[in-house]
Formats: structure tokens, C-alpha cells, sequence
């Protein structure tokens, strides 16, 4: 949730803190019952996390993450919650490949150590038990093959996973980065079981009845605009069929029903792109603005002189020689990359400038404070790599990359940043 990768950067460290800190404040704002801790949240530490977590509204879980002296748990390991009539217990795990917490006095233990008993004592007094875990998909499901008491297992992953049942638990998870809302609507009975069998035929009936019921408003629409036009409806034909199948399904449901009683578990998954033309919420709009100036405030303190690099050329020099390229690449947006960030304030943003300037990368992003000009921007240099070696041997030593590939571009044109990128067709627009 909070950082992008699980070991912060060289002069990352103040700008990381600030966007961790909105993050933390924005999800107690929008209420959230829990947080399971993964190992990018500890990526500032777990003294940092500690403390900032104090800040927010939101409680953080992890019931593997120990102090070394004691091994008990420096956050909480779960907690219990009430909704309707139903008490709801929520554990948290946090995955192995957190950096070394040891260097700040603690431990981070297999999940075999402390969840079947934790599950075992939660389950107990609660009605429905969610883990809440970013370990890898192999683990969650030996857990929800071995640990008893678990109905549900919320994790992360690259991508969206529809709910899957292993035994008497649900496993599913949407895609990191925040880009779907996952939804999970469930029917819970004092069972506590899954339904399998008449349940999954219970539940795919009622999936198809929904379906239908949808096309049979949409041809209601339909029907009733043609009919006021005069014309005869084509679909009438149409309608009539999935009113019969619609007739069909409510019995097959209602025979499903009382065959199986009241007594299964049963659920819908669905997922919801968080798209960008969606509005923003003006509070917390106002949270993601105020974090953007600070970080970009706390980058241009870190400002040196600038100073220019006997290994890069600028795109003018490239220029010299390549006249035709040159004037190309002067005419596109990534000769005009760095000024896009100044537009928005951000061009001390060490998270945005080495997809906007020549010759940073994300390891070395702190150097572009001090970047010559005739680098602040994606200049040739930044697909071909340093041209001073190519042009002192007058063109007889090729640049590094004579031939960027799609990787190269990849770098930066990420499903994040530019989710409609394709790379046969875009690499001709800077040719």
C-alpha cells in the first residue's frame, strides 16, 4: 500500500514518508476495517510504519511480525469486529520478503508458528474468520488446506483472482496498485460451510436469472421506443424466449431452495475498475494535492548546482549529425517531457523524474537534482543510451543502443502511466 518497492532508495527516503503518510491518513478517511501489513509497507521500516500507523484511524495486522526479545507482536495480529449480526474476526500476515527487519530489533516468523493457533482461538468466538495475506498463492492455499476455522482468505497479486474454493475457504484477491474495487457479496449461514453441490447450482441460477432479468429491462426499453414509432419490433421473438427462460430459472431456483434449505454459504464476486474518469472526492483530493507539494518541496531542498555530464551529448549535439532525427524528436512530447512535470509542480519528484529526464534511472533517481540541461527531458540519449563515445569516434563506434526495443520503452510506459501503449505503432511516432 504504502511504497513500490520493498527496500527504499538512496534519497528517496523524505518524499516515500510523505506519500506514506497521506496514504495512511486518506484509508482512515474512508474507513477501512483493517490493513494487512506486506512487506512494501516496511519498506521505510518497522519503527517507521510503528509510528505512522499511530497517526491514522485504520488498525495494521500482522500476527507473524515479532519483536526478537519477546516474540510478541509489535502490531496487532487480528481483531474482531461487529456487522449486523454477525461478529467478524480478521487476521493479518505479512510475506517473507520484507527487508531485513532484524537490523530494527525484530522477527518475521513462518505462518506456521502463530496462525493455526491464533485461527484456531478466533474461530471460536467469531462467526466468519478473513485472513488478510500477501503471501504467495502456493502458501494460501497449504493454509487453507492445513489451518482450520479460515472462511476466507483475502490476498494480493499482480492480477485480479475471481474466488476460488479450497476446502471450506474462499480464497480471492484483486490486483495491486488500487486499480479494482473487489467486491464479495455473501450470503452467511450459522453453517459456516460453502455450499458445494445444490449451493454452486443454486448460485449459478441465480447468476443466470440476474442476466436475464437485465436483457428482459433492456428489451423492455426497446420494445416500448419501436412500438411508439409505429414499427414492429424484431425482438418481440426475443422476448418472449428469455421470458420463458426466466420462468424456467425461478422454478429451478425455488426447487433448489427447498432442497437445500437455508443452510448454505453462498457468494458473488465481481470487480470494479476505479477508473480516472471518476470523480474525486473533494477531502481526500485535497490530501493527494497537499502530499504532491510537499514531496516536490522536499526534492527541490535537496538541489544541487547542476552540472553537466562528459557522457551525454544532449539531444542537440546527436543533432550535429542526425539533423533529420533530431527535428523528429524535437517535435514530440518527450522533448518537452521535463516541463510536463513542472506544469504540475512535480519536478522534483525523485518517484516521477527518471521517466522524464536523460540518463536516471530508478536506482540513481536522486541525481537528477543536479541534471545539466540539455538533460531534462527524454532526450536521444535516453533510448540510445550515452552518445559522447559514439560521436568522438565520428559514428564509427555505435551508441550503446542502436535499436531500442519494447523493453526499453517499457521502462516508462507502464499499464500505470500509459495503459494504452503499443509498442509497433507508437516507436513510429519518434522515427
Amino acid at each position: 500500500m504504502l511504497f513500490n518497492s520493498p527496500l527504499l532508495l538512496p534519497g528517496q527516503e523524505e518524499q516515500a514518508h510523505i506519500t506514506a503518510n497521506a496514504i495512511i491518513e486518506i484509508y482512515g478517511m474512508m474507513r477501512y476495517d483493517a490493513v494487512g501489513i506486506n512487506a512494501y509497507d516496511l519498506a521505510a521500516g518497522v519503527n517507521f510504519l510503528k509510528e505512522a500507523s499511530q497517526k491514522g484511524k485504520t488498525p495494521w495486522l500482522s500476527a507473524n511480525l515479532l519483536r526478537e526479545s519477546d516474540r510478541q507482536p509489535i502490531f496487532k495480529p487480528a481483531i474482531t469486529i461487529v456487522r449486523g449480526e454477525l461478529r467478524v474476526g480478521i487476521i493479518g500476515i505479512t510475506d517473507p520478503a520484507a527487508h531485513d527487519v532484524a537490523n530494527d530489533g525484530y522477527i518475521l516468523v513462518p505462518w506456521q508458528q502463530t496462525l493455526p493457533l491464533l485461527a484456531q482461538k478466533m474461530s471460536k468466538g467469531c462467526d466468519l474468520l478473513i485472513l488478510l495475506s500477501s503471501l504467495p498463492d502456493q502458501e494460501n492455499q497449504r493454509i487453507a488446506n492445513e489451518v482450520e476455522g479460515i472462511h476466507l482468505i483475502l490476498k494480493t497479486g499482480e492480477e485480479n483472482q475471481a474466488a476460488i474454493k479450497v476446502r471450506n475457504t474462499l480464497i480471492v484477491g484483486t490486483a495491486k496498485k488500487g486499480k479494482y474495487l473487489g467486491e464479495l457479496s455473501i450470503n452467511w449461514q450459522p453453517t459456516r460451510i460453502w455450499g458445494s453441490g445444490k449451493a454452486e447450482q443454486l448460485e449459478s441460477a441465480r447468476q443466470k436469472l440476474d442476466q436475464i432479468n437485465w436483457r428482459l429491462k433492456r428489451l423492455e426499453r426497446k420494445l416500448a421506443t419501436d412500438k411508439g414509432s409505429g414499427n414492429n419490433p424484431p425482438q418481440q421473438n426475443d422476448y418472449r424466449n428469455l421470458a420463458t427462460a426466466q420462468k424456467e430459472l425461478r422454478r429451478e431456483i425455488k426447487a433448489l431452495e427447498s432442497s437445500a434449505g437455508e443452510k448454505i454459504c453462498t457468494y458473488k464476486n465481481r470487480f470494479i475498475a476505479l477508473e480516472t474518469r471518476l470523480p474525486e472526492k473533494k477531502a481526500i483530493q485535497a490530501v493527494v494535492d497537499r502530499a504532491r507539494t510537499e514531496v516536490n518541496q522536499a526534492g527541490k531542498k535537496r538541489t544541487t548546482a547542476s552540472a553537466s555530464s562528459t557522457l551525454y551529448l544532449g539531444s542537440q549535439g546527436c543533432g550535429e549529425c542526425h539533423r533529420q532525427e533530431e527535428k523528429v524528436w524535437r517535435n514530440s512530447r518527450h522533448a518537452v517531457s521535463y516541463q510536463t512535470l513542472e506544469a504540475k509542480k512535480q519536478q522534483f519528484n525523485l518517484a516521477c523524474l527518471p521517466c522524464h529526464v536523460t540518463g536516471i534511472t530508478t536506482a540513481n533517481s536522486h541525481q537528477a537534482l543536479a541534471l545539466a540541461d540539455n538533460q531534462r527531458m527524454i532526450g536521444c540519449e535516453a533510448c540510445h543510451g550515452a552518445g559522447t563515445s559514439h560521436a568522438d569516434s565520428r559514428g564509427k563506434r555505435p551508441p550503446p543502443i542502436p535499436h531500442p526495443d519494447a523493453e526499453t520503452c517499457l521502462r516508462c510506459h507502464t499499464p500505470e502511466h500509459s495503459d494504452d501503449f503499443d509498442f509497433q505503432r507508437d516507436r513510429l511516432r519518434v522515427h
